[in-house]
């Protein structure tokens, strides 16, 4: 980790962005690093080892005979167009069951192992069935339009569902903040104060329309510091985790903050609902072009008509969460270049190159503080701690070039070695 190489955009006699950059790094421990990297690191693994479990999920699903069964049963008491929503409702149940124990390992056993969750056993399930009983609901209606789609328009059905999926994330991007998140977090607004007072200057100088910052409670599920400008419309507000506050001092809250206004200014949301409905749509046109030769290859007992089957749903889902690992580092890089900009957007608003440092290696408690580059290219959806500081202390060197009066030299070490004096939650 050590041997990252650290690139100084600007040469200045007063201030050496590379050794500052090496200066805040070095105050992570060792040892530290690399739990952050064991962590980080087995995230990439799980992302193919989820899509298997979902597909083995599914194939015992078909093998058994259930999803023929439960399609002949629901087709036979209403019509085959409506039957399909039924049985959406229903895979979706029992396939989140068969997928517990892996679900519960990876959300629960390895959160707790590496220090970063709060939750009690109980809790935990609490949560999973919230989510569950939304995604089922939801998840059905959707799957069971789609099929809808499938069934009338065999040919473009995949191009109309493209369109779909573009609708579907800008409706659950505006209700998602008014109706599902206050399910799982208190949401209340925050004490008046000189951090409320910061916030709000900053949305009113970057014209964005709040009157209120609020604070949930994302310490009912882990210790990670959060913070988001959610919504789309009327629907939009600052949020910040509870742990946020807890943790972080009143330059990198500003940091953050200019941060999450930064993807709204610069139009990330909408941006983001075109380039994700486009990756699923890649993904749906592979589905038409090689759903047949799949049921062909392998379903000869499974009885599926055709795509629009709904007997099919089970190797339909299954097949699409593999594809959906292929597509992972496009969607990354996507994630990644957006995340420079609002990181870039954050200093020119707050003007904290050394909050947004120390904040850089807050995250590296659970994200890999300095990865290889081409581990970083293709599996880090977020800019590593490294590159992060890097941007931070060159921004910094320029503006000192410049004669701007409100940077100095200084660094703020003592409280990057505090972030690692204790572990994480403590």
């Amino acid at each position: 980790m050590a041997g990252t190489e650290i690139i100084s955009t600007v040469k200045s006699s007063a201030f050496d962005a590379a050794a500052a950059t090496r200066a805040y790094l070095d105050s992570m421990p060792p040892e530290q690093a690399a739990q952050t990297a064991s962590y980080h690191e087995g995230q990439i693994w799980l992302i193919p080892i989820s899509a298997a479990v979902s597909l083995l999920v599914a194939y015992l699903i078909l093998q058994s005979g259930l999803a023929r069964g439960l399609r002949d049963k629901l087709e036979g008491k209403m019509p085959v167009w409506s039957a399909v929503f039924p049985f959406a409702f229903v895979f979706f149940i029992v396939s989140s069951v068969l997928e517990l124990p892996y679900a519960y390992y990876e959300g629960f056993i390895r959160e707790h192992a590496y220090g970063l969750a709060t939750q009690s056993t109980l809790e935990w399930l609490t949560d999973w069935g919230k989510e569950l009983a939304i995604a089922s609901l939801i998840g059905a209606i959707v799957i069971g339009l789609l099929y809808l789609l499938m069934r009338k328009f065999t040919r473009s059905w995949w191009i109309l569902g493209t369109f779909g999926s573009g609708l579907f994330i800008y409706l659950l991007l505006t209700f998602s903040p008014l109706y599902l998140d206050p399910i799982f977090n208190d949401y209340t607004s925050i004490e008046e104060g000189e951090l409320r007072d910061n916030l709000l200057a900053m949305a009113e100088s970057e014209e964005i329309p709040v009157d209120d910052v609020v604070v949930y409670t994302s310490s009912d599920q882990s210790n990670r510091i959060t913070a988001n400008v959610s919504g789309v419309g009327d629907s939009i507000r600052i949020a910040l985790g509870d742990t946020m506050i807890e943790q972080v001092e009143l330059d990198e809250s500003r940091y953050i903050m200019a941060h999450e206004m930064g993807h709204y200014k610069l139009g990330h949301t909408k941006r983001s609902i075109i380039f994700i409905s486009l990756l699923i749509g890649f993904g749906l046109a592979l589905m038409h072009f090689g759903f047949s030769w799949a049921n062909r290859k392998f379903g000869k007992s499974w009885d599926i008509r055709d795509i629009g089957d709904a007997a099919g749903m089970p190797l339909f889902i299954g097949l699409f969460g593999v594809i959906s690992v292929f597509l992972t580092p496009l969607q990354y890089n996507y994630i990644r270049m957006g995340e420079v900009e609002a990181d870039l957007y954050g200093l020119e608003v707050s003007r904290n190159p050394d909050g947004m440092a120390t904040t850089a290696l807050r995250l590296s408690t659970y994200r890999e503080l300095e990865p290889g580059r081409w581990e970083e290219i293709f599996f880090r959806h977020h800019p590593s701690g490294a590159s992060r500081v890097t941007m931070a202390m060159n921004w910094k060197a320029k503006q000192l070039v410049a004669g701007a009066e409100d940077q100095t030299v200084d660094l703020k070490l003592e409280r990057a070695k505090a972030i690692f004096a204790e572990p994480a939650g403590e």
